[in-house]
C-alpha cells in the first residue's frame, strides 16, 4: 500500500518532466510565429504586385492565425504558472514568456499597420527587398531558437554550440537591418513606410530578447 510519500527520486523525475513539457510547448510556439512570419513575407509579395486585395484577405487570415496563437500563449502561461512552484528556474521561464508575447504583439502590430496601405507600391522596392530579406533572417533564427530549445533538452551538454550558432544569425540579422535602414534613402518615404520598417526594427529587437532570456536561462543552469 503506497504511503502517498514522494521520494526524492520520483520528484525530480516530475520536476524534470514538467520542464520537459514546458520547452516543448515553448518550441511548438515558435514554429507557429514561423508560420505567422511566413505570411508576412508573402504580404509583402502582394504589396510589390499590387494585388492590394489579396493582401487584405491575407491580413485577415494572419490576424486570425495571432489570436489563436495568443490562446497558445496563455495555455503555456497557465502550465508554467502550475509546475513553478516546482522549477527553481519559474522567473526565467516567465521572462522567456514575457518577451516571447511582445515578441508576438509586434508581428501583430505589423499586420495591422500594413492594412493602412491603400495604394500598389506604396512602400518602395528597396523598402520590400530590405523587409524580406530581414523576415528570411528572423525565420532562420526562430528556426535556430527551436533547435536551441531541442538541443537543451535532448543534448544539454552541446548548447553552448546551439546557442553560438543562433547568435551568428542573429548578430547577422541585426547588421543587416541596421545597414539596409540606414542606406535606405528616406526623403522618398511616407509616414506609413517609416512606421512599417520601424515595426519591423521591434520584431528583430524582441526576438533578441528572446535569445538573451534563454541564454540567461542556460547560464543558471549550468552555474
Amino acid at each position: 500500500m503506497s504511503s502517498g510519500i514522494i521520494e526524492p527520486k520520483q520528484l525530480q523525475v516530475q520536476i524534470t518532466l514538467a520542464e520537459e513539457n514546458l520547452i516543448e510547448q515553448l518550441n511548438g510556439f515558435f514554429n507557429k510565429m514561423t508560420n505567422i512570419i511566413s505570411e508576412i513575407d508573402g504580404m509583402f509579395n502582394d504589396v510589390f504586385q499590387g494585388r492590394l486585395e489579396v493582401l487584405k484577405t491575407r491580413i485577415m487570415k494572419t490576424l486570425g492565425s495571432n489570436r489563436d496563437l495568443r490562446g497558445v500563449y496563455r495555455s503555456i502561461l497557465e502550465y508554467a504558472s502550475r509546475v513553478a512552484p516546482a522549477l527553481i528556474s519559474s522567473n526565467y521561464y516567465f521572462n522567456i514568456l514575457h518577451i516571447s508575447s511582445e515578441f508576438l504583439e509586434k508581428v501583430h502590430r505589423l499586420c495591422l499597420h500594413l492594412s493602412l496601405l491603400h495604394t500598389p507600391l506604396q512602400l518602395n522596392e528597396d523598402v520590400i527587398i530590405s523587409i524580406q530579406k530581414t523576415l528570411n533572417l528572423l525565420i532562420d533564427g526562430v528556426n535556430k531558437l527551436r533547435s536551441a530549445l531541442r538541443t537543451y533538452i535532448e543534448f544539454p551538454a552541446k548548447m553552448d554550440e546551439a546557442l553560438s550558432e543562433l547568435l551568428k544569425t542573429i548578430q547577422n540579422l541585426r547588421v543587416y537591418y541596421d545597414e539596409s535602414y540606414i542606406n535606405i534613402k528616406k526623403e522618398n518615404l511616407d509616414t506609413i513606410s517609416i512606421i512599417i520598417m520601424n515595426d519591423v526594427d521591434d520584431i528583430v529587437n524582441s526576438f533578441i530578447g528572446v535569445y538573451e532570456a534563454l541564454l540567461c536561462l542556460h547560464t543558471m543552469k549550468r552555474s
